[in-house]
């Protein structure tokens, strides 16, 4: 029998109703990452040296010391690039010197990154499902969570790299399937890669996989004029928008005595230097944990721990051990099923070399690591989950109570996480109860000393 409804009103319900849930998903995943940012009024873990970096860039007295702060320039010129400062700076510029106002980049950049990962995963497996589950797992995620409450270059850099490879596998699927995009869209992808590496390098871990995907997209059908125009779009054009995150020292050159003059041999000049500096930057600090824990129970970072009358609000660099495991075997499972040929093998492999380009480099860097570095890495193992889960519960048949059991277990695992990621005011009497596993403790120091930063 013929429905009587019109095509394209079928057509359109299911979309519609996906579309639905990825708005209730990402107003889920806005409201951990937004609410409370303001209710700490003073600066937390490395804003000590952001937002007064901020203020300077603004001319303005900045809340603590700056050692030699020049009015305009970056005290943190010789250890980061400039791109996330001057976000903290511009908010401060719009909305006035508040905390909320010095966090409100990272609450707003993070709350996109459940799209972000909702448009991978729908890209790579064709299937919605997977996609939601996937931005469900990205919106909850307790290390991104946390993140977003505080005005740090990780806060900043691994949304917009992750914006950026959301964008490239998007216009790789449409140059394979012979849509080709216009080379317009490739530029603007590849500023946006430029902008995520100006914010901090970490986030040139995703570069390779960036142009991973682009390779995977251009198929068989290519002409040597479009290839080298895309590859110019990202490589050359991520380059020049790097450069341009540099845009104060432009009419006169860097004004440090330590760098050339000119600006092209003073930027060159400060890349080596910033290298020299954070390769091997080591110093103590209790929340240090070694890159190999951290697919095992790694050790968090307190951000914040704060006594309100009967309650404290704890903000740990915390994920759900459980998600990040789930992730691990998920990826194996569908390693296997597509060596079987039951997934696709190009998709299954672009998680594996995903994980692997945010995690593996950090196992032979000497310098001091912190969990926090762990983050760019969570997205393909959500992703996995998410295809794991979607994939288990279809084949369940009539076992449907074991899929329901292992999502309460998953549930109340993050329900566990999650008050300590988005640092929610938590009654003393509960924290004088919660069990913390000794992995967590913070790490002894081998001599007397202040603790480093991050």
């Amino acid at each position: 029998m013929v429905s009587s409804r019109p095509v394209s009103a079928r057509r359109v319900g299911p979309r519609a109703r996906d579309g639905l849930a990825l708005a209730v998903i990402v107003a889920f995943g806005s409201a951990v990452r937004g609410i409370g940012i303001g209710r700490y009024p003073h600066l937390i873990y490395d804003e000590y040296y952001y937002v007064p970096a901020a203020q300077v860039l603004l001319g303005q007295p900045p809340l603590a010391g700056a050692a030699g702060a020049v009015p305009g320039i970056d005290p943190n010129l010789a250890s980061h690039p400039p791109l996330a400062k001057e976000l903290i700076a511009l908010a401060i510029l719009l909305f006035g010197n508040h905390p909320w106002a010095w966090r409100l980049g990272p609450a707003l950049l993070g709350a996109t990154a459940p799209v972000c990962t909702y448009v991978i995963a729908r890209t790579l497996f064709d299937d919605a499902a997977t996609a939601l589950a996937a931005a469900f797992f990205m919106a909850g995620e307790g290390l991104a969570v946390s993140l977003s409450h505080v005005a740090l270059l990780d806060s900043i850099s691994f949304p917009l790299s992750l914006g950026a490879l959301a964008w490239a596998v998007c216009l790789a699927k449409r140059e394979r399937e012979g849509r080709r995009p216009a080379l317009g869209e490739w530029m603007g992808q590849g500023v946006l890669t430029g902008l995520s590496v100006a914010a901090k390098w970490s986030a040139g871990l995703t570069v390779p996989v960036v142009w991973l995907a682009v390779a995977f997209g251009l198929g068989r059908r290519r002409t040597v004029r479009r290839t080298a125009a895309i590859a110019v779009a990202e490589t050359l054009v991520p380059c020049a928008a790097y450069a341009a995150s540099y845009a104060y020292a432009w009419p006169h050159g860097f004004q440090q005595a330590w760098l050339p003059h000119g600006f092209w041999a003073g930027l060159v000049q400060l890349q080596r230097v910033m290298l020299s500096n954070m390769w091997a930057f080591r110093f103590y600090n209790p929340g240090e944990s070694a890159p190999w824990t951290w697919i095992l129970l790694p050790r968090p970072l307190e951000l914040l721990n704060w006594v309100v009358g009967s309650h404290e609000v704890l903000l740990w660099t915390l994920s759900d051990p459980l998600w990040v495991w789930g992730g691990l075997v998920a990826l194996g499972g569908l390693g296997l099923r597509a060596v079987r040929l039951k997934e696709d093998p190009r998709a299954v492999g672009f998680l594996g070399l995903w994980f692997a380009a945010n995690w593996v480099p950090w196992l032979v860097t000497p310098r001091s690591h912190f969990y926090y570095y762990f983050l760019p890495a969570l997205p393909p193992l959500l992703v996995a989950l998410g295809r794991g889960c979607v994939t288990g519960w279809r084949n369940l048949g009539r076992r449907r109570a074991v899929g329901w059991a292992l999502a309460v277990v998953l549930l109340a695992s993050e329900a566990y996480v999650l008050p300590i990621a988005a640092g929610m005011p938590i009654p003393l009497t509960w924290i004088q109860h919660a069990v913390f596993l000794p992995q967590w403790q913070p790490k002894p120091s081998p001599r007397p000393g202040r603790p480093g930063a991050g």
